[in-house]
């Protein structure tokens, strides 16, 4: 009976051990799960994190050149916007030199006359370059006469602004380092210059010969 079971055992052993092993199930990326925003994991819990916001680009506003807004050519000295210079009225300003720097076309700029108290809005419309070291921008006021105009002559070592209007042409000098502006009336800058002083034709002297006549024996008396 003993060597009976010891065969059976035997054959039943060899049978298991041919038997094929079962494959475990390959891992691939759909068995995979991915933990949502709400899920936790058992290492790290997502309770607790600060959130990282993306940075924001910063804009530079300096960097932006609105030629549509108007801007003030100069500002002038409210405390004594005249002073009286050699019999002149002199307007007193300060000019911001990056903006002589950095005229453009179709830019706006407005224009404060100190001697009658006016604001002009101007709008450049032309550039050219009057020499190699000059260089020339113009504009037209708005809402006015074909002839009220601004223009800028500007150098490397001082610039001129003319400006037209139906009340007189004023022109200002500039200093293009230190902004320093003086507005002047051309008209009572004229008027100073020829003041007492009267327009006289002079004529050429000449002398008119006296009359002569004939003698009887031929010469002249």
């Amino acid at each position: 009976m003993l060597f009976c079971a010891l065969i059976t055992y035997f054959f039943l052993s060899k049978d298991d051990q041919s038997k094929p092993i079962k494959a475990t199930t390959p891992i691939t990326a759909n068995t995979v799960k991915h933990a949502g925003n709400n899920d936790k994991s058992p290492q790290q819990s997502q309770e607790g994190l600060q959130q990282v916001k993306p940075t924001e680009s910063i804009k530079n506003d300096s960097a932006i050149i609105n030629n549509n807004k108007p801007r003030p050519v100069w500002a002038v000295n409210m405390n004594n916007p005249l002073i009286e210079e050699n019999g002149i009225h002199v307007g007193q300003a300060k000019m911001d030199t990056d903006l002589l720097a950095n005229l453009a076309l179709e830019q706006t700029l407005v224009v404060n006359i100190p001697h009658n108290n006016e604001q002009y809005r101007v709008k450049l419309d032309a550039t050219y370059n009057f020499s190699d070291s000059v260089e020339v921008w113009e504009g037209k006021i708005e809402n006015g006469q074909p002839y009220e105009r601004i223009s800028i002559h500007r150098g490397k070592k001082q610039a001129y602004i003319s400006v037209s209007t139906t009340n007189g042409l004023y022109t200002a000098t500039v200093n293009p380092s230190t902004g320093a502006v003086k507005i002047t009336n051309d008209s009572e800058l004229t008027h100073h210059i020829n003041q007492g002083k009267v327009d006289v034709m002079k004529t050429t002297a000449f002398t008119i010969p006296a009359p002569t006549r004939k003698t009887s024996n031929g010469g002249a008396e």
